[in-house]
């Protein structure tokens, strides 16, 4: 299985922790069991450096691990963020050579 990067973007208006945003986003990630690596954290307040999408925020990340791009696109699809107004970029992500493995030592 590959792993992927969810990051996700929303509008600068949007407002983190509402009640039933909190709910949609557990019920979402309940809906992926195993396939989700790393659930990540949410952030707020936030600036860009370069070019990231005009009118959108980053306000989290996810490692979700999927058979290839097509099923990561899939699982995003029914990411809450699409119902806020927000979206979700989709990466693969890529082992480096002679990289440290994530939260350990080489």
């Amino acid at each position: 299985m590959a792993k992927f990067v969810f990051t996700y973007r929303m509008p600068p208006e949007f407002t983190p922790g509402k009640p039933e945003t909190l709910t949609a986003w557990g019920a979402w990630f309940g809906t992926l069991g195993d396939q989700v690596i790393d659930q990540g954290l949410p952030t707020h307040g936030a600036t860009a450096v370069g070019e990231c999408g005009a009118g959108s925020v980053p306000s989290g990340y996810s490692v979700v691990e999927a058979e290839n791009l097509e099923a990561a696109v899939t699982i995003a699809e029914r990411c809450p963020a699409l119902a806020e107004g927000g979206g979700v970029q989709v990466g693969a992500a890529v082992d480096l050579p002679g990289a440290a493995p994530a939260g350990g030592a080489a």
